[in-house]
């Protein structure tokens, strides 16, 4: 992923979390993708943070 070292817009993160996770549940790169959603979700707002964090598994 290119980092521009500026915060995206929350939307944009939101989309990207969900693609990584769409993306990685079946692959091995899972846990890089793991360590992305974790990067964009401190900054989220806290219901929004606690919706993805749902949806990952243990």
């Amino acid at each position: 992923m290119l980092d521009t070292g500026r915060p995206l817009p929350f939307r944009a993160e939101r989309i990207l979390v969900r693609r990584y996770l769409d993306d990685s549940c079946e692959t091995r790169y899972y846990a890089r993708a793991y360590r992305v959603i974790e990067r964009f979700i401190e900054r989220w707002p806290r219901e929004h943070f606690r919706d993805v964090r749902d949806s990952l598994p243990e």
